[in-house]
């Protein structure tokens, strides 16, 4: 998330689909374990130089992503579900390098020991 959304298995990148199929696993990622709202989804979906977006365009793109896990071999510890009027991806946030970010930049600021600091800085910038 500190850079392209990427994922890989086993250390080997795999194809995550179209662009908006990319956008819709960043903001899950960002919010990995908390359901999103469908309605805000596809406002931060929509691109202003195209008709506004529909749930259905909603449908097609967490279909097309839940796809591209799968071909990917996305393992069943991570799952795109619905709940009600939401999505979420659940799963680890450990898996995913701005999660590991931040927890490390927490623990150094909570940390008395300057080497601490210093290691827990050091691995934070290295995510």
């Amino acid at each position: 998330m500190l850079g392209r959304v990427e994922w890989s298995v086993d250390g080997r990148p795999r194809a995550i689909g179209r662009r908006r199929e990319r956008l819709l696993l960043g903001l899950l990622l960002l919010e990995m374990g908390r359901p999103l709202p469908m309605d805000r989804l596809i406002d931060l979906l929509s691109d202003e130089d195209e008709r506004p977006r529909s749930r259905t365009d909603l449908y097609v793109d967490v279909c097309r992503l839940r796809a591209s896990l799968r071909r990917g071999g996305c393992d069943e510890s991570v799952r795109l579900v619905r709940s009600g009027s939401t999505y979420a991806l659940t799963g680890d946030p450990q898996r995913v390098d701005l999660h590991r970010f931040t927890q490390l930049v927490y623990r150094a600021q909570r940390s008395t020991e300057p080497q601490e600091v210093s290691r827990l800085a050091s691995s934070a910038l290295a995510e």
